[in-house]
């Protein structure tokens, strides 16, 4: 049986020997990246027009039952723009490397190319689906600040759980399909 560290050393040495391709863009991974841009400057607009009606302080965590359970400054609400903006950056930085993931098949030069635009695809779509996640709970807080009504625990833990596992149980089902 072999120790974690060969493991570790023999999972390093195949994503070493893996082909560093170029892949390049596809027209999907452009209209991702705008979708994300869009999102990103309608998410700044949002905040810079609630900003001036939120209340001194807002909440800043929820526990498991939705309800707020500790609070902060109201200029806690650039943390959901600066955070989306940042897993932006660098989900569209890593998703240039494609060769140096670690694939659930073994990488051939035969279905490389394949395997390293399924990669990048899921990417795009986790990074437009993080900002849609950061998005939605900016709102929640905002609209909690200003109503008291804030979205049921209840169906926000299944959308999220839903918009990042759906799209990684996809691509995991096409990975192993044609491997």
């Amino acid at each position: 049986m072999k120790s974690p560290r060969q493991r570790i050393a023999e999972r390093r040495e195949r994503i070493r020997r893996q082909p560093p391709l170029e892949v390049g863009r596809s027209t999907a991974d452009r209209l991702f990246d705008l979708t994300g841009v869009i999102l990103l400057a309608l998410m700044l607009v949002y905040t810079y027009a609630a900003y001036p009606g939120l209340p001194d302080s807002i909440p800043t965590h929820f526990g498991p039952s939705g309800q707020p359970d500790a609070y902060g400054s109201r200029s806690t609400i650039w943390f959901f723009p600066a955070i989306a903006a940042l897993l932006f950056i660098m989900v569209s930085l890593i998703s240039r490397i494609p060769h140096r993931f670690n694939y659930p098949v073994t990488i051939t030069q035969t279905n490389a190319r394949r395997q390293y635009r399924l990669a990048i695809h899921l990417l795009n779509t986790l990074k437009v689906m993080l900002i849609l996640v950061f998005f939605l709970i900016e709102w929640s807080v905002v609209r909690l600040a200003h109503t008291g009504a804030d979205l049921p625990a209840r169906l926000m833990l299944p959308f999220v759980l839903a918009v990042i596992f759906l799209p990684v149980s996809v691509y995991f089902f096409l990975a192993w399909k044609k491997g």
